[in-house]
Formats: C-alpha cells, sequence, structure tokens
C-alpha cells in the first residue's frame, strides 16, 4: 500500500543502491522489471528497500530475487 506520492529506494544486501523509483500515482502498487538504474537485470539474491512518503515517514523492508 503505497501513498500517491513516494521515493522508493532499492539496495543491494552491500548496500549499494540499485535504483531509485519516483511513484506519483493513485494507484497502491507500482510496476518495476527487476531493472538497474545502469539498466541490468537483477541477479538473484536479497534486497532492500525504503519508501520515504512527503512527509519523511519511512518504511523499510527486504525481498528476494530468485531467477
Amino acid at each position: 500500500g503505497l501513498t500517491p506520492r513516494c521515493t522508493i529506494r532499492i539496495f543491494s544486501y552491500s548496500g549499494q543502491l540499485i535504483q531509485t523509483i519516483e511513484h506519483d500515482r493513485d494507484s497502491y502498487g507500482n510496476p518495476w522489471y527487476q531493472i538497474s538504474r545502469n539498466n541490468q537485470l537483477l541477479a538473484s539474491g536479497v534486497y532492500f528497500f525504503v519508501v520515504e512518503d512527503e512527509s519523511g515517514a519511512t518504511a523499510r523492508g527486504k525481498f528476494v530475487v530468485i531467477h
């Protein structure tokens, strides 16, 4: 459940920024095709995300990519 406007940052297990997504729509989700900011397909592994809304509130979590 995303707020209408927020910033999603995705990090590798080592803390490297993989992608920044600016969410600006009325839907609760945002499509992302597992492409890094360098236009490379993500490798299998553990990744972390940080979502920050306009008020500065943040949510954090992790997910796994398996190919």
